[in-house]
């Protein structure tokens, strides 16, 4: 008789709701990936060139946009300056050696230009460039970069921002339960981590430090009101219980305040 039972590996595969497709890409990069020298950059752009992940491509800016009535050719420009600006990121971080920005970019040319971007430097394949813009915009987006400002830079709003950093999220969660199974647990705990804490802020697109009061749930802390409290030095739940509410109203609207104290 045939075994039609399912395995361990389709059942991950089915309850995270990933493609094969992204499901191999995710494994290549598991297993080639170096311990403890992967980063947030090079795991934005895994995600983004992930069969899944393409769920997430439109060729903004659109027509209503800031940036589209710049004209073709300064649009032609500005993602020029987007390719560039994603290899110097590689070269600061030193990740240029890296398989997965080797295979889709064209990092030796970059090289050979001196960082200087080069009408020599080979045409960008569509589906590159759009992996490349949605890396930069969910990199902004982690890093806690004004909403207003994201908006203006690539051309959506901010709607579209969080969509996608949930998208993203669920990528990212994925990726870290194959690694678990490939046993990163016991060999890579710190990697993992890194991997799902990467998950939990691009919900709603904020740094590290962030974390501990986005965890709170409390209804109206949005995003910015957690980057204006992160900026005066309150990051955990025991910085808020001393606070007095003259001292929070200083930050932040009564009503939430009220909300927080509950």
């Amino acid at each position: 008789k045939m075994d039609c039972s399912i395995t361990e590996l389709g059942q991950l595969i089915v309850s995270k709701g990933i493609t094969f497709q992204t499901y191999t890409h995710f494994l290549k990069w598991i297993r080639e990936s170096e311990r403890s020298k992967i980063s947030e950059l090079e795991i934005l752009f895994l995600i983004a060139t992930s069969n899944d992940g393409t769920a997430y491509f439109s060729d903004y800016p659109g027509k209503e946009t800031k940036i589209a009535k710049y004209g073709r050719t300064k649009i032609k420009k500005w993602k020029q300056y987007l390719h560039l600006r994603i290899l110097n990121l590689i070269f600061e971080e030193q990740e240029e050696g890296k398989p997965i920005f080797r295979n889709n970019l064209d990092i030796d040319s970059f090289q050979i230009n001196q960082g200087c971007y080069s009408t020599e430097v080979k045409r960008i394949e569509i589906s590159n460039y759009l992996a490349i813009k949605n890396t930069l915009t969910m990199y902004d987006w982690i890093k806690g970069k004004e909403l207003r400002g994201m908006e203006e830079d690539y051309g959506t709003l901010g709607g579209n921002l969080q969509k996608m950093g949930e998208g993203f999220s669920w990528l990212a969660d994925a990726l870290s339960s194959l690694a678990e199974r490939e046993g990163w647990k016991e060999v890579r705990a710190d990697d993992l981590t890194k991997i799902r804490e990467l998950s939990a802020r691009l919900i709603d697109g904020i740094e590290s430090e962030s974390l501990a009061l986005a965890r709170l749930s409390i209804p109206g802390l949005t995003r910015g009101y957690i980057q204006r409290l992160v900026r005066e030095g309150y990051n955990n739940e025991q910085c808020l219980s001393e606070l007095s509410d003259n001292q929070l109203k200083q930050i932040l609207p009564e009503l939430l305040v009220k909300r927080i104290r509950k």
